[in-house]
């Protein structure tokens, strides 16, 4: 009788011992789905930040793959869809555009017009036509058209110099999907200076 106490007491230790084994075995396998899906969550955030959609979604399909229950995979997949996707395309737009590096613009005495005519030719030549600004002036009542613009710069950002051309007629920029906006902020007549210049599109800061 003591021998089958024994024998049953042995094996009841191998089970709980092998439910442990398995659990941990658990745990870890787990964990390690969760990294996984985790390093695709991160491609699919820089991808989305950098523009790229259609890389964001094939990423985010990589980590539900692995976690359908993944968190921040499912909300940056639902905020795409609810049109985040679009805005980081004109996010993307705006960083292209801004950040050609021009290696001089020299304008002197001229109208807006002729100044961002400079600036677009400036763009598209540094970047070997890879970047078209398309500049488009929204000034019905004209209220921008008396201001003249004098500047020369050097090894300077396509964004500064727009900067620098907008805070001289009260202006900001709007980037869409294939123009640039130009409006002006004055109610009056006049061409009032302001700083800095804020542009209706602004970086995504927050991260879900």
């Amino acid at each position: 009788m003591k021998l089958i106490k024994s024998v049953s007491q042995w094996s009841t230790c191998i089970v709980l011992s092998t439910s442990a084994v398995m659990a941990q075995d658990s745990v870890k396998e787990r964990r390690q789905k969760g990294q996984k899906a985790e390093l695709f969550y991160n491609a699919a955030e820089q991808s989305y930040l950098d523009g790229d959609i259609a890389a964001a979604m094939t990423s985010i399909r990589a980590a539900l793959a692995i976690d359908r229950g993944h968190g921040r995979t499912i909300a940056l997949a639902r905020k795409i869809e609810a049109g985040g996707g679009d805005r980081a395309v004109l996010l993307l737009r705006k960083r292209t555009v801004r950040g050609v590096v021009l290696p001089l613009i020299d304008i002197e005495d001229s109208s807006l017009r002729d100044a961002l005519k400079v600036l677009s030719n400036a763009i598209e030549k540094a970047s070997d036509d890879k970047v078209i600004p398309n500049f488009v002036i929204q000034d019905r009542k004209k209220l921008m058209d008396s201001a003249r613009i004098t500047m020369k710069l050097r090894s300077m950002p396509a964004g500064n110099v727009l900067d620098h051309i907008l805070s001289e007629v009260n202006g900001y920029a709007s980037y869409g999907k294939y123009s640039i906006e130009i409006r002006t902020r004055s109610t009056s007549s006049s061409t009032k200076k302001e700083e800095p210049v804020v542009e209706q599109v602004e970086e995504d800061k927050t991260s879900e």
